[in-house]
């Protein structure tokens, strides 16, 4: 948040607070407080968190802004990332902590917002994601120009079985030719992957398994290494940091799990007495399964969750990663 009447990559300062500021804008250093006002009201952080967050990423973050009478009352965040996919990916922007003041809803001023954020993304050549907070949203985000890229998909866990059970709650739209092609691959992928997939799940008993410590930087190198050729959204080392650093206050931790002569990273933390894994670096579903069970083993746990994909929109992406997503370890 510095810089002298210049875009700076993240907050933009444009003046004084004497100047009338456009209705629609990229926020100015001086608008901090009203920033996080913004996102108290919104979602009900503390303070001293969402100071964090900005501190973190100044240099990255752009923060469009709707004002009225030259105050802020409508926002949201732009962090750049990577769609990645087989062909390499796509540039985009993640937005996140889309709110307005609850006295200024009801006018538009989020449509506003997004409609600015999109523009700049649109200058830049880049895709928009987004991870809607309900369903209730979800038509919001569909008529302003977003249409489904990630299903969501959690794996439910237990004690007493050693297969995963799926739920899934949201899909991709899909046309029939892709569909086919894409159911055909997966076979492809599972029928190469079950001689390798004997070996993980005869190291899967907690016995043969250990925790390990891991930093962020080792688990983004894990995580790229693990999911090339996927399409997940590519997060650099500071915003995996930063998504470690979240979940380590909420008692979470960040880990390697050894299972035998393999290891991932893994992202978790305990709630309601279960265990719940944000993100496991295996491209596999039984492979990340048997690593997550391991986990909650060696906890001491009886069930769990792992989150495999959210369910994520996007604005002018590749048709490629339009068909077939996977949005996994965003900041919600």
């Amino acid at each position: 948040m510095h810089g002298s009447g210049e875009e700076c990559g993240g907050i933009e300062v444009c003046g004084s607070r004497e100047t009338v500021l456009s209705q629609v804008g990229l926020a100015t250093a001086e608008e901090l407080t009203e920033l996080t006002h913004i996102w108290q009201a919104s979602f009900g952080d503390e303070m001293k968190e969402i100071l964090h967050f900005f501190e973190v990423f100044k240099d990255s973050v752009q923060v469009p802004v709707y004002r009225e009478h030259n105050k802020a009352v409508s926002m949201l965040c732009m962090l750049p990332a990577v769609f990645a996919d087989r062909d390499g990916g796509q540039s985009v922007y993640y937005l996140y902590a889309v709110g307005t003041l609850p006295e200024y809803r009801g006018k538009g001023y989020s449509s506003s917002v997004l409609k600015f954020a999109l523009g700049l993304c649109s200058g830049k050549g880049f895709g928009a994601v987004l991870v809607p907070a309900d369903r209730k949203l979800r038509q919001f985000y569909e008529v302003r120009g977003f249409c489904s890229c990630s299903r969501e998909s959690i794996l439910e866990l237990a004690a007493d079985t050693a297969e995963p059970g799926m739920r899934i709650t949201g899909s991709v739209i899909k046309t029939q030719q892709p569909v086919l092609k894409a159911a055909e691959a997966a076979i492809m992928k599972a029928e190469s992957a079950i001689m390798a997939m004997e070996t993980v799940l005869k190291y899967a008993a907690p016995q043969n398994c250990e925790l390990l410590p891991m930093t962020a930087a080792e688990y983004t190198a894990c995580r790229d290494t693990a999911f090339v050729g996927e399409r997940y959204i590519k997060w650099g080392v500071r915003t995996i940091a930063y998504a470690a650093e979240l979940n380590r206050s909420e008692g979470g931790r960040l880990c390697r799990i050894r299972m035998g002569n393999r290891s991932f990273g893994v992202l978790y933390r305990i709630e309601d007495g279960k265990l719940y894994c944000l993100e496991i670096t295996a491209s596999d579903d039984r492979e990340a399964f048997a690593a997550a069970r391991c986990v909650m083993l060696l906890l001491g746990l009886s069930a769990g969750t792992l989150r495999r994909s959210y369910y994520a929109m996007g604005a002018a992406l590749k048709e490629s990663s339009v068909l077939d997503g996977s949005c996994n370890l965003v900041l919600d």
